[in-house]
């Protein structure tokens, strides 16, 4: 449904915020990273072109902070 939506298609994301979702995993770079990797793999697998992969990935991107629990207050410190 989030992927939907954030590439354009006719979804409108229903669930919680990526705060929410994600606030007390204490998920490292290690497993986002991971992620990711599965990502493209699964695009890969898909041969879903690469510049497909990179505007999708790019769309995520902002979504990084939210995932990892840093807020604009844990980047001043």
């Amino acid at each position: 449904e989030q992927f939907c939506n954030i590439s354009g298609g006719p979804c409108e994301y229903t669930g919680d915020s990526m705060v929410v979702i994600h606030e007390d995993m204490d998920i490292t770079a290690a497993q986002f990273n991971s992620l990711v990797e599965d990502l493209i793999r699964a695009m890969e697998s898909l041969d879903v072109p690469v510049t497909a992969q990179n505007r999708l990935l790019a769309k995520l991107v902002p979504m990084h902070d939210d995932i990892m629990g840093e807020t604009h207050s844990n980047k001043s410190k």
